[in-house]
């Protein structure tokens, strides 16, 4: 196991989150990402590389994550929800 992986386990169980395939896959893709995804763009790019997911597990994961604050909605102003893990003001 990779350094990173540890590093997005460890993150992830700190903030009390079970750690399941589909939730580290949807964090971890949001630390590679420098744009901004939608929920869609993650579910595509998921289902492509990772775990296969439903829209309704991203969306899931996405709650969770930002309940804990690991992730933030971003609105660029053509009303769509995006996200983003780079959370540091």
């Amino acid at each position: 196991m990779s350094q990173r992986t540890e590093d997005i386990i460890e993150t992830l169980k700190a903030k009390r989150l079970r750690v399941t395939p589909q939730r580290f896959a949807v964090y971890a893709n949001l630390l590679d990402r420098t744009d901004h995804p939608t929920a869609e763009q993650l579910l595509t790019d998921l289902n492509q590389h990772g775990p296969v997911s439903s829209q309704a597990t991203i969306y899931n994961s996405l709650q969770a994550l930002q309940g804990v604050g690991l992730v933030r909605e971003v609105l660029l102003g053509e009303g769509v929800c995006r996200y983003d893990a780079n959370v540091v003001p």
